[in-house]
């Protein structure tokens, strides 16, 4: 892809069920955005993309049906470049992973939604540069991070503008 397309800036996947990696040589070092719809055999072999060498990368969108994932992102997974983050239909999701966001110091916004099963943040919380999370769909994390009374709001009540079904709540 890099000597194809070298002057890619922006990739979308949407419904590949059969594509499971990337060509060889991965994706162009120019990219600025990446978004995944439901490529789940791709989705398996993540660890493989390459995306910390994305040094270009702002903005990254996945959305996946997933069963066996508990916990994401992996920690050697997003690049540091990151300010835009969606992680969208993660049915068995259950936590952010801490040291998948501990390095995501340029992260401006979050958005996550239909992962019924997510009910924590990451232990650290969230980056300090966040200026916007976005909650729709789930509803065990929505009542957690419930404004001033819920055990997830100490790790978000420094985040300038939240929303949680649509609803701002700051």
């Amino acid at each position: 892809m890099h000597t194809i397309l070298p002057s890619l800036v922006a990739l979308q996947l949407s419904w590949c069920p059969e594509l499971e990696s990337f060509p060889d040589g991965g994706l162009p070092s120019n990219l600025k955005t990446l978004d995944i719809y439901y490529c789940d055999k791709l989705f398996s072999h993540r660890m493989e993309w390459g995306l910390q060498g994305l040094h270009s990368l702002k903005s990254f969108h996945i959305h996946t049906k997933q069963i066996e994932v508990e916990s994401f992102p992996e920690e050697t997974l997003l690049p540091v470049t990151l300010t835009s983050l969606a992680i969208t239909s993660f049915p068995n999701l259950e936590s952010l992973n801490s040291k998948g966001f501990q390095h995501l110091i340029s992260l401006e916004r979050l958005a996550i939604s239909s992962c019924s099963k997510l009910q924590c943040l990451p232990e650290e919380g969230l980056p300090t540069s966040l200026s916007f999370l976005h909650i729709r769909q789930c509803p065990l994390l929505e009542h957690h991070c419930e404004r001033e009374k819920g055990k997830e709001w100490p790790k978000i009540a420094h985040i300038p503008l939240i929303e949680i079904n649509f609803e701002v709540i700051t």
